[in-house]
C-alpha cells in the first residue's frame, strides 16, 4: 500500500483524521453537508493558487477567474478528483497544480463558451483583480506562482489566528513588536527594528522587556505554524522541510 504508515489500517486512519487529507477524503468520499463543509474548506484554501497560476499562465484577469471556478467545478467536482486523491502519492498541492497544468493546456484548446461555471460556485471570485493580487516578479513561472500564493495564504491564516491570541491576551504591544522584529523582515525584507528603537515607539519601559514580547509572539507563532503545516504533510518529519520551503517561496517572492 506504500508508505509506512499505511501497513496497518489503524495508523493510516489515524493519518486521515489529523491532516488536511482528512478533508479531503470528505470532499471526495463523504455525503451531504459533510462533503460539502469539505469541499467548502478546501476550495477556500487552493482557490488562490490555482487562480495566481492561471494568471502567470498568460490568462487575463476575467479568463483566469472564469478557468478557476470552472477547475474547481469540472475538475473537482465534476471529474471527482479528491476522490482519487492518495496520501501515499505525494502532497495534495503537487496534485493539484498537476491537474491545474493539464486543465489550462484542455482549456488552450476550447473555445471560452465551453468552460462551465457552477451555479452556486464553492467560491466567490467577484472583484478579484489579479494586479493586486500578482506581487511578484514578472518573470516567475506558474508553478511558483501557485506555490506562492500557496505560502502566502497558509501564512495569512496564521498571522490572523496568532493576531487574535494576542487580542485575547491584551499583548498588541507584544504584537507590535513581533510585527516589526520578525513579521516585516519575513515578508518585506525590512531589518529588524532595534529594541529601543522600538521602546520609544511603544512605550515599553526597558528593551529586555520588549525582547521577553517578542519571544512570547514567536512562541505562538511557531507553534500555530507547526500546527497548520502539520495538516498539509503525512508525517511530523515532514513539518520542518515544509516550512523551510514556505519560507523560501516567501522570501525569494518579494517585489
Amino acid at each position: 500500500m506504500g508508505k509506512r504508515h499505511r501497513t496497518e489500517m489503524g495508523g493510516y486512519n489515524e493519518l486521515l483524521e489529523t491532516t488536511q487529507w482528512s478533508q479531503v477524503m470528505r470532499a471526495g468520499r463523504g455525503h451531504g453537508d459533510q462533503k460539502r463543509t469539505a469541499l467548502g474548506a478546501i476550495a477556500a484554501q487552493y482557490w488562490k493558487p490555482v487562480y495566481s497560476f492561471f494568471l502567470r499562465k498568460g490568462f487575463d484577469n476575467e479568463r483566469a477567474k472564469d478557468l478557476t471556478q470552472g477547475f474547481f467545478t469540472d475538475v473537482i467536482l465534476g471529474r471527482g478528483l479528491l476522490g482519487k486523491a492518495d496520501p501515499g502519492r505525494g502532497k495534495f498541492r503537487s496534485l493539484l497544480l498537476k491537474a491545474a497544468t493539464n486543465y489550462a493546456e484542455d482549456c488552450r484548446r476550447k473555445d471560452a463558451a465551453a468552460i462551465r461555471s457552477p451555479d452556486k460556485p464553492l467560491v466567490s471570485l467577484e472583484g478579484i483583480d489579479g494586479a493586486r493580487l500578482i506581487t511578484s516578479p514578472a518573470d516567475e513561472s506558474p508553478d511558483r506562482a501557485f506555490h506562492r500564493a500557496w505560502a502566502s495564504t497558509l501564512l495569512g491564516q496564521v498571522l490572523d489566528e496568532v493576531a487574535q491570541q494576542c487580542r485575547q491576551a491584551d499583548q498588541m504591544t507584544h504584537w507590535a513588536v513581533f510585527q516589526a522584529r520578525v513579521l516585516r523582515p519575513i515578508t518585506d525584507g525590512a531589518p529588524p527594528v532595534p529594541y529601543a528603537d522600538l521602546c520609544r515607539q511603544l512605550g515599553i519601559d526597558r528593551p529586555d522587556q520588549a525582547a521577553t514580547m517578542n519571544t512570547t509572539v514567536k512562541h505562538k507563532f511557531e507553534t500555530t505554524l507547526r500546527r497548520h503545516v502539520r495538516q498539509s504533510v503525512e508525517s511530523d518529519d515532514e513539518v520542518s522541510g515544509e516550512i523551510a520551503e514556505l519560507m523560501e517561496i516567501l522570501s525569494t517572492a518579494r517585489p
